[in-house]
C-alpha cells in the first residue's frame, strides 16, 4: 500500500469517483461543525441512537459523523444523503443495503475532535484513530489486549507510548476490516512492529476469511495514532 492521502471532507465534492485502486480517506473536525446541520440527513433511529449516548459530546460527535458519512456516500454514488440506508452484517458493522448493489465500502473512526472516514471499492477495509494520552495505562491495558508475542515485544521497546497506540490502533483497524469487531479477542492475533511500523504477523483465516491483509500505520494529525487495514 502506498501513503495516504488525506484531505478535509468537503473537497470530496471535487472528486467524486473513485478506481478500484484507490483507498480515500477524508478528515473533518468536531470543533469546526455543529451537529444541528446534520439531523435532517439522519433517520430518526439513528437520530434515537444519538439520544441515548450519555454525554452532549458523544451524540454531536455521533450526529456530526454520520451525517458527513451520508454526504460523502451520497456524493460518490450520485444519490441524495438521505436517501441512503444503512444495515449491520452479523457483528455489528455497517454496510450499504440502499443502493444494494453497491461495490463501495467504507469505515469510520473518531477519537477526540478528529473524524477520519475510509472509502473503498472492492475491499474490505477497517480504520481506526486514537488520541496519544501520556497517561494511558500500557501495561494495563496490554495485558488484556495484545497477544503473548506482542507483550513481549512491547516489554522490550524503547518507545513504549508510541508503540502502544501503533499496535492499537492496527488491531483495531484489522478487527472493523474483517466485520468481527470485538466479537473475535484482539490477544488471538498478532501484529509485529519493525522500526515502529506494523506488520501482518499471525491472523487466522477464520479472522480474515481467507484474504489478504494490508496494513499501514500513519499520522493523520499531531498527537493522533491511525492504522488502515484492507482485505481482499
Amino acid at each position: 500500500m502506498h501513503n495516504l492521502v488525506i484531505k478535509p471532507w468537503r473537497e470530496v465534492y471535487d472528486s467524486p469517483s473513485i478506481s478500484s485502486a484507490d483507498i480515500l480517506i477524508w478528515s473533518a473536525s468536531t470543533d469546526l461543525e455543529v451537529s444541528s446541520s446534520y439531523l435532517h440527513l439522519l433517520t430518526e433511529d439513528e437520530k434515537t441512537r444519538a439520544e441515548r449516548l450519555k454525554s452532549k459530546i458523544a451524540s454531536d460527535q455521533q450526529i456530526i459523523s454520520r451525517g458527513i458519512l451520508r454526504l460523502i456516500l451520497g456524493r460518490y454514488l450520485d444519490m441524495k444523503p438521505e436517501d441512503l440506508t444503512f444495515t449491520t452484517g452479523q457483528f455489528g458493522k455497517p454496510f450499504l443495503s440502499n443502493p444494494v448493489d453497491t461495490s463501495i465500502n467504507f469505515s469510520l473512526t473518531h477519537s477526540s475532535n478528529l473524524i477520519l472516514f475510509a472509502i473503498g471499492k472492492r475491499k474490505n477495509i477497517g480504520i481506526d484513530v486514537e488520541k496519544i494520552e501520556e497517561k494511558t495505562d500500557l501495561v494495563g491495558i496490554s495485558s488484556l489486549v495484545f497477544s503473548s508475542d506482542e507483550r513481549l515485544a512491547f516489554s522490550i521497546s524503547t518507545n513504549p507510548l508510541r508503540d502502544f497506540y501503533v499496535l492499537w490502533t492496527a488491531k483495531e483497524a484489522i478487527l472493523k476490516a474483517s466485520g468481527r469487531g470485538f466479537s473475535y479477542p484482539s490477544n488471538k492475533f498478532s501484529v509485529v512492529l519493525s522500526k515502529g511500523l506494523p506488520s501482518i504477523s499471525n491472523i487466522p483465516t477464520e479472522l480474515t476469511g481467507g484474504c489478504s491483509c494490508n496494513l499501514i500505520s500513519f499520522s493523520p494529525s499531531t498527537g493522533y495514532s491511525a492504522a488502515l487495514a484492507v482485505m481482499q
